[in-house]
């Protein structure tokens, strides 16, 4: 199992070497790589059943071409116009076998029936890859090869799921910079991504002791205190990520 999530984490390397109100975005080459990764990959594991989602919003691809010489920021400015309308998860769902340490995927079928999206209260269900753009579907079929060529077996068990979530503009209406949870149900299993991702954003620091949070805690959870912000002026997210005035949480 530990090999199975050091080859992921290893393939996804690849593209690098290795709140309160007014919160504060961080710049794309201020983002700390290895934080934000941790950020879009959630698995959970029961027993012998694993799920694992790997979110691929288009921000990535910012940081990525900020970071690896290789990836020049005109090519990840291609990929962005081929999927910036569409909200990205590769996801694999099985059992892991602890014999042959290998683990048995479910279908593309399987997973495609009984995966959706919640988001702002309602569910979305992944659109047919007929209906994706021609460049989107480019871009899909990049994103399955390096998965199946870097993880063999593994690699063929992931499936990369397509929704829309727009509003009456068409613009999408998900983004790491968003402040209302995503959360995505895959056959059964359920993920949940805390929005804005903290690893975009300013620490949040205790007034009582200093201490730091991440940016979407908006209290202490030691002295119940509102946490401190940053003053200085905001950075904008990258430009196709919605601008999050307010970032609210209970935590």
């Amino acid at each position: 199992m530990r090999i199975f999530f050091t080859r992921l984490l290893f393939l996804l390397a690849l593209l690098m070497p290795s709140i309160v109100s007014a919160q504060k975005s961080l710049s794309i080459e201020e983002v700390d790589y290895n934080s934000f990764i941790e950020e879009l990959s959630m698995n959970d594991r029961t027993g012998e059943n694993i799920t694992l989602s790997i979110w691929m919003p288009s921000v990535f691809w910012k940081i990525a071409a900020s970071r690896n010489p290789d990836l020049k920021q005109e090519a990840a400015d291609q990929i962005i116009y081929a999927i910036n309308d569409y909200v990205i998860f590769c996801v694999v769902k099985g059992k892991f076998d602890g014999k042959s340490g290998t683990v048995k995927t479910i279908s593309e079928e399987t997973l495609r029936r009984k995966t959706t999206l919640q988001f702002k209260g309602k569910s979305y269900s992944p659109i047919s890859y007929d209906d994706l753009s021609e460049p989107a579907q480019m871009m899909k079929d990049i994103i399955e090869s390096i998965f199946t060529n870097m993880l063999g077996d593994l690699g063929n068990g992931m499936t990369i799921l397509y929704f829309k979530v727009q509003d009456e503009q068409g613009r999408n209406l998900v983004s790491p910079y968003s402040k209302d949870d995503l959360a995505l149900n895959i056959s059964g299993s359920a993920v949940l991504y805390n929005l804005p991702l903290a690893s975009l954003y300013e620490n949040s620091v205790c007034p009582e002791d200093g201490a730091e949070f991440p940016a979407n805690y908006n209290y202490c959870p030691f002295h119940g205190k509102q946490l401190i912000q940053s003053v200085e002026e905001d950075i904008l997210p990258p430009e196709g990520e919605p601008v999050v005035d307010d970032v609210e949480s209970d935590k």
